[in-house]
């Protein structure tokens, strides 16, 4: 048996150290708006490069003007179904930062009618984007995050796949629990090799898809924080915070996992 006095506790005053960014390169879809756009925002803050991917070319032209007066962005109007499209535009931004070390999944649709009534094609479509285009992009940046000894994958999902409502967003629902069943077997896979893939879901967040949506914008916002544990809406700060910590060093021994942002609305 070993002498217990001769033990030296482990300490962790680094720690903080490993939330650092600064010089990697990420790969954002959904890019032009809402969350994806967000999470572009935080990056460049922090110090990272990256490659915009979003089908709205005019939106994405602005976000990459915006980012470049910030730090280094370069963009590329792509419809996740096209995997051509798709491995030129991961293939371009390897090339021009000189690698990819995140990759960030965020690009959806969120077609609207019941299940019993929607049109099948519509389901089709949303599963090619939220789901088999999340692949696309993985296929096409997995060659780079393993290369980058620290390559990330963090996949978007949603608290409404914990809560099954709101009605009428069933399509979108069943989607984002694909991502979860996907993500899950990406982790068996990819992390030997040295890549953490994760999900992201967001509860309710005041953006672009929520505005308009509602006649009354106050009496949603207490909607809203009534089910939350944490008694505020969220911000965008809130996501751009947890990907900077799901894409940094500090979460290395984390994969697989599912971390939903929404203010205590649901316990995973």
């Amino acid at each position: 048996m070993q002498d217990s006095s001769e033990y030296t506790e482990p300490t962790a005053f680094d720690a903080s150290d490993l939330f650092n960014i600064e010089g990697r390169t990420a790969v954002i879809t959904g890019a032009a708006h809402g969350l994806g756009l967000a999470i572009a925002t935080a990056f460049v803050g922090a110090g990272a490069k990256v490659g915009l991917i979003d089908i709205d070319a005019d939106a994405l032209a602005g976000v990459e003007a915006m980012l470049n007066k910030r730090g280094q962005a370069v963009a590329h109007a792509v419809d996740v179904r096209d995997t051509d499209a798709v491995t030129a535009a991961v293939r371009a931004v390897a090339s021009q930062f000189g690698g990819i070390d995140i990759l960030v999944n965020d690009a959806a649709i969120f077609p609207s009618a019941p299940l019993a009534d929607i049109d099948l094609d519509e389901v089709a479509t949303a599963l090619d984007i939220n789901v088999v285009g999340y692949l696309r992009t993985v296929q096409a940046a997995l060659p780079y995050l393993e290369a980058s000894g620290r390559g990330r994958i963090i996949n978007f999902g949603s608290v409404t796949f914990f809560l099954g409502n709101p009605d009428g967003l069933g399509a979108y629902i069943a989607t984002k629990g694909a991502v979860v069943g996907l993500t899950r077997a990406l982790a068996r896979e990819v992390s030997p090799l040295g890549v953490t893939a994760n999900v992201l879901a967001p509860g309710a967040f005041p953006t672009r898809a929520e505005f308009g949506l509602y006649e009354d914008p106050a009496a949603f916002d207490r909607s809203v924080i009534e089910k939350q544990s944490v008694k505020r809406r969220g911000s965008v700060s809130d996501i751009g915070a947890t990907a900077i910590y799901l894409a940094s060093d500090a979460s290395a021994f984390v994969t697989g996992q599912t971390l939903l942002v929404d203010g205590g609305w649901t316990f995973n």
